[in-house]
């Protein structure tokens, strides 16, 4: 079972550092570390583990008041940033994927991707990103070379739009050469 996309309205306003776990890009479970909770899908409705007790919610607006209960959310009203609303690079590339990934917030910002098979974990840097492969750490510099970089391991695919894109871009050169000898 899935959570909806609803659940990060919700999600932008807790201030702990939370995990998020992806399945085929869609919300699975949110685990905030600092406060021991989980929340989740069931057939229910919403569950949220608290201390390994769970508790049933029918909606989504209904488990707000709890996570402010439990301290997960400050107790003021909060007011959505034009940085939450974007989406982030990093969590685009593997959501477009069918891998089983979690994601790590603080604030609604990624502070980092694991994933389980293959094992590894990408942190975002000040200067770019860094990936934990066998306690070795990558240090790499920009998005384009974390893309490369996963596409020679095999953990994503590549688009099919640059693919149809490089071979617009070789039939064009090619178009120009013939027109360039009847010249």
């Amino acid at each position: 079972m899935y959570l909806p996309n609803k659940i990060t309205s919700v999600l932008a306003k807790i201030d702990k550092p939370y995990e998020v776990k992806y399945i085929d890009g869609k919300i699975i479970d949110v685990y905030i570390k600092e406060k021991d909770i989980k929340i989740e899908a069931s057939s229910k409705g919403f569950c949220i583990n608290l201390k390994g007790g769970p508790i049933f919610f029918n909606y989504l607006k209904n488990i707000e008041p709890l996570l402010i209960k439990m301290n997960a959310i400050e107790n003021k009203k909060h007011k959505l940033k034009k940085e939450n609303i974007k989406k982030d690079p990093l969590v685009e590339l593997f959501s477009k994927q069918k891998n089983n990934f979690s994601v790590e917030y603080e604030n609604f910002r990624v502070l980092s991707i694991k994933m389980n098979n293959p094992s590894f974990t990408i942190k975002k840097t000040g200067v770019g990103y860094a990936m934990e492969v066998n306690n070795e750490s990558i240090s790499i510099d920009s998005m384009a070379s974390l893309k490369k970089l996963l596409i020679k391991m095999n953990v994503i695919e590549k688009d099919k739009k640059t693919n149809q894109e490089s071979k617009n871009k070789i039939l064009f050169e090619q178009l120009t050469i013939n027109l360039d000898e009847y010249k």
